[in-house]
């Protein structure tokens, strides 16, 4: 009888395991999300991460996905709360070609912050400031709009 292993996973890295800390971090501290993650929350992380997805792109995803909730006409209909991580990957694609310049995720992040829970750390600042993909042209962007 074949021996049947539980998992092929890899052991995580120590920057594999920040970068993942801090996308769930953001993510759970933002309005109309849950207070704690899911595991399909984690795996996705796991997967963007494992794609290069630099972390200051997801963290623009995020943050421009929550202040275009936030800040939307007031008549318009109730929107339902964000149930999963999955929610941003449009904007994740959306912004992949986009221009963002460091400066406006600055922006979104300090008209977000009486918005954002407290647990939201400076980890995730930290990592997105010691990204090793800053200088690749996805993270240097600039919005055309």
């Amino acid at each position: 009888m074949p021996s049947v292993e539980k998992s092929e996973e890899k052991p995580r890295k120590p920057e594999s395991q920040d970068y993942i800390r801090s996308v769930l971090q953001l993510y759970v501290s933002l309005p109309h999300t849950p207070k704690k993650h899911r595991p399909d929350d984690r795996f996705l992380a796991l997967r963007l991460h494992r794609r290069r997805v630099p972390f200051r792109l997801v963290e623009a995803a995020l943050l421009l996905g929550s202040a275009r909730r936030l800040f939307r006409i007031d008549d318009s209909e109730p929107l339902q709360p964000i149930r999963s991580l999955r929610y941003f990957l449009p904007l994740l694609d959306e912004l992949r070609y986009a221009r963002i310049d460091n400066d406006y995720v600055d922006y979104l992040r300090r008209i977000l912050s009486n918005f954002l829970s407290p647990k939201t750390s400076q980890h995730s600042q930290h990592l997105a400031s010691h990204d090793p993909d800053k200088t690749s042209p996805q993270t240097q962007l600039t919005f055309d709009w």
